[in-house]
């Protein structure tokens, strides 16, 4: 998978070229579904194309409560690779891009990136004051040359699968729940440091308690003390990933 991280650049990628935009906070089963339809719009020799961002909307909209992240930047990007997404643009979400129009927006990416099909979420409005609405953005696309469709919500086991409620999941401690929403185990990574897992604050943890997980496919025993990961087998200092079973 190519990463890029500049909008004011020109890209040619093979075409045709499917994208869809959003933050992909875990890359949940409803994630999943939307990469596997952008697939099917292109074909094996087509591109597939993801916008994400490199922090979580809500840190910088006014009037939102910062979500916990789910996944790292680093983790997001290893999963949408391996759910064969051909390139990902991870950008910064900021002011300024919150305040520019759906049609600004989308015109400036279809200079920098050209794509054929665009694919979201049911519901999901784009631009200033959410004016992008699914209605807008179709009408746009036949204006621009590019085909719209938006796919209806996941659901397992009669949840509505979302990155919200797997978060909530995470912080009561349902990590089973969370784990069957998602279509993976809950991973978190950081730096071992002295025994201690030094992550970042805004990942979203389960309960203070005692945790099994996975590593190198042997289980082992972690301790959260208030954002402090306190292993409990010997490790070496390093970078490390963490899944929990």
């Amino acid at each position: 998978m190519i990463t890029l991280e500049d909008l004011s650049a020109t890209y040619s990628l093979p075409r045709p070229c499917a994208l869809t935009i959003g933050s992909f906070d875990g890359v949940h089963l409803g994630h999943q579904r939307i990469l596997q339809k952008l697939r099917e719009k292109v074909g094996p020799m087509g591109t597939v194309c993801v916008l994400t961002f490199s922090n979580h909307p809500s840190q910088v909209l006014f009037g939102k409560k910062p979500a916990p992240l789910i996944f790292s930047k680093n983790l997001k990007l290893e999963a949408l690779a391996e759910c064969g997404v051909d390139v990902t643009l991870c950008i910064p979400f900021t002011q300024k891009l919150a305040s520019k129009s759906y049609a600004v927006f989308l015109e400036e990416l279809m200079t920098s990136c050209p794509f054929d099909f665009l694919v979201l979420g049911e519901g999901a409005c784009l631009g200033e004051k959410k004016e992008g609405t699914p209605k807008k953005v179709t009408q746009l696309g036949k204006e621009m040359g590019f085909i719209t469709q938006y796919i209806p919500k996941a659901k397992k086991d009669d949840f509505v699968i979302s990155s919200g409620k797997i978060r909530e999941l995470i912080l009561s401690g349902n990590l089973t729940k969370a784990s069957t929403l998602l279509g993976h185990p809950l991973m978190i990574e950081g730096e071992v440091q002295s025994q201690h897992l030094i992550i970042d604050p805004n990942i979203c943890l389960p309960p203070d308690g005692e945790y099994t997980i996975l590593v190198n496919n042997k289980k082992e025993t972690i301790q959260i003390q208030g954002r402090r990961i306190v292993m409990q087998f010997p490790i070496a200092n390093g970078k490390m990933h963490l899944a929990f079973c």
